[in-house]
């Protein structure tokens, strides 16, 4: 039954988000506004650097310190959909670094933890508004979600004892939770951006809905800063 409503869940979410893109575009094609390309092309090429963290719904019963975010990078190709002088819309394939550092306190041990999880990831940008039109200096917002499956990952992690003043120490290398990780994340994203003459150079906040372990509701939540090369 969790897995029946999971799935009418993203068919309904999938759904709303092609009826807002159909929309967009009809209205958008009915303009005299348009520029550039109507129809999909390959527009450029992107590099950016990720910094992730992971977002907790729940209390957990360690105490967690604040922590450092995971540096990352991300890359890929920027294929448009449609571009017009003030609105256009893209699709993002790309390789994306994500994970978390992580600490937490129970009353004598001290955890670290660290996860790298190397995705690859379709990022549809239903709308950019650039609601200047300028050809050379363009800035624009946007916002849409992802969709992205799990390549491989890496979580190490450190419990740190202390008993009667003496500390020991365990380490555990590339320890597997292939039995509780999904594969599969998808969210949301918001973009704000500054496009001059084929360079752009854009912030990303991304969001992710979909828990990363089946039995924590535990989600990935990033900050991007990318170049985007595009012609």
């Amino acid at each position: 039954m969790v897995v029946q409503h999971s799935t009418l869940e993203i068919v309904l979410k999938l759904s709303i988000t092609l009826f807002i893109f159909a929309s967009t575009i009809s209205f958008a094609q009915k303009s005299k506004d348009r520029y550039l390309t109507n129809h999909p092309r390959l527009a450029g090429f992107k590099l950016g650097v990720v910094a992730s963290e992971f977002f907790r719904e729940n209390a957990e019963r360690f105490q967690q310190i604040p922590n450092e975010p995971y540096l990352g990078i991300t890359t890929g190709l920027i294929i448009d959909i449609v571009n017009f002088k003030r609105f256009a819309s893209q699709i993002e394939l790309a390789y994306t670094m994500k994970g978390a550092r992580e600490t937490f306190i129970n009353g004598s041990e001290t955890i670290y933890s660290s996860a790298r999880l190397h995705y690859v990831q379709a990022d549809i940008i239903p709308f950019q508004l650039k609601p200047f039109g300028y050809n050379r200096f363009n800035p624009y917002i946007s916002a849409g979600g992802y969709f992205s499956y799990l390549l491989d990952t890496k979580i190490d992690f450190t419990v740190e004892r202390t008993f009667f003043e003496t500390k020991f120490t365990d380490v555990f290398e590339d320890a597997d939770f292939s039995t509780v990780l999904s594969r599969r994340d998808y969210g949301i994203n918001l973009n704000a951006g500054i496009k001059m003459s084929g360079v752009s150079l854009e912030y990303r906040y991304e969001f992710g809905m979909e828990p990363l372990f089946f039995n924590r509701q535990i989600k990935n939540q990033l900050h991007c800063l990318a170049l985007k090369l595009t012609y």
